[in-house]
């Protein structure tokens, strides 16, 4: 009794098994592995057997993640890549999963796929947003550009096509903080020993849109925080509590006493 164990070339994955041993039916398939062993099969003396293995070419799914340092949402030349991202392919029709960590260029492939509709998932590092979303540049642009550091895109393999321009394009998270405060002396700058001043809220909105991303209010300690911001144009609008305060006094340039509004 022996079995048969066969290894599929590079490029080709076997496709169903069937429970015959002859040379127009396959005997082994029906598994995602590039190796696949047969069932049992018992010879006699003398006796001759034939055994086919049916295979069809597949395709890959590959691409580069890249840290957008001019924060335009395109590859540019010379942007470096960003090493041990965690990336997912899951097949949607057999569940079938793939993972893949980014080497040490940014680049990951996805080999052996069958041709169909496939879940690709990026989980981003702390500290980093996908790229922002740009009209124009083809290949060049990010397949991944939402909030937040985990998204998922579905995508085709057709054709046995090696797809090579998946990149995900990375950037690094801005924060802007600052403090509120009672203006004692009605200078426009925070002095020395002026109390923290709580209740005021702060809306950040990005220029471009006309978009808020968020508002804060202030604590007891006078701070308000936003962070995880992508880099670009935006403007603070400050709402005073209903307690009779007014703004004071800008004076000077903007620096990190000068009052702002």
């Amino acid at each position: 009794t022996y079995v048969l164990r066969v290894t599929a070339p590079d490029g080709m994955r076997f496709t169903l098994k069937t429970d015959r041993f002859d040379a127009d039916a396959s005997c082994v398939g029906d598994t995602d592995a590039t190796t696949a062993v047969s069932d049992p099969l018992t010879l006699t003396s003398g006796q001759t057997a034939e055994a086919g293995v049916a295979a069809i070419p597949v395709g890959s799914f590959g691409g580069k993640v890249w840290s957008d340092l001019n924060n335009n949402g395109l590859l540019d030349e010379g942007e470096p890549g960003v090493p041990d991202v965690a990336l997912t392919l899951t097949a949607v029709r057999s569940g079938a999963t793939q993972t893949f960590t980014t080497d040490e260029t940014g680049a990951y492939r996805f080999t052996q796929l069958r041709d169909g509709l496939y879940n690709f998932t990026a989980v981003i590092p702390d500290g980093m947003l996908f790229a922002r979303y740009s009209q124009t540049g083809g290949n060049l642009r990010s397949v991944f550009t939402t909030e937040g550091t985990t998204s998922t895109r579905q995508f085709v393999v057709a054709d046995a096509e090696d797809v090579d321009s998946m990149n995900v394009g990375v950037v690094q998270t801005a924060g802007l903080s600052g403090l509120a405060y009672l203006d004692s002396n009605y200078n426009g700058v925070f002095d020395n020993g002026e109390p923290a001043y709580a209740g005021v809220t702060l809306e950040l909105v990005k220029n471009s849109n006309d978009r808020s991303m968020g508002k804060a209010v202030t604590g007891d300690d006078g701070r308000y925080t936003f962070d995880a911001l992508r880099g670009g144009d935006y403007r603070l609008r400050a709402i005073l509590p209903d307690d009779y305060s007014i703004f004071t006094v800008v004076t000077g340039e903007a620096s990190d006493v000068n009052n702002g509004f």
